[in-house]
């Protein structure tokens, strides 16, 4: 195992805007993908270049954002987990990290996320 980076220390993402997305609503998840999922769904469209197509949460980073679904915020410790992972990323991408691995383990599940394994749906 390698040690943390230390520059992170040094990084505080500016301007980063952060905000919830109403949940996509179960009868469009269940046309667009065939997943009946109850209300709220836990799940947002996810814009490209997104790898998934409905996620919990994403970021981009061209204008740094991190958007999450509504019904998250009254999750309690799940919903702190959720934005921490999107603040890492950003933090990892103001570091130059490539942030592809975080994108392809996210696609798999939402484990990396939120602590939870709730699905993610795959484009």
């Amino acid at each position: 195992m390698l040690p943390g980076d230390p520059r992170v220390w040094n990084i505080s993402p500016r301007q980063l805007v952060v905000s919830s997305q109403v949940d996509v609503t179960s009868s469009v998840l269940l046309a667009a993908t065939g997943v009946n999922r109850p209300n709220p769904t836990g799940l947002i469209f996810c814009p490209e270049p997104c790898n998934v197509a409905y996620a919990a949460a994403y970021s981009l980073y061209a204008q740094p954002v991190s958007r999450y679904a509504a019904s998250w915020e009254f999750s309690g410790n799940n919903f702190d987990l959720l934005v921490k992972y999107e603040f890492e990323n950003q933090i990892l991408k103001a570091l130059g990290y490539d942030m592809q691995w975080r994108q392809s383990r996210a696609s798999r599940s939402c484990r990396g996320k939120t602590g939870s394994s709730t699905p993610m749906i795959i484009r």
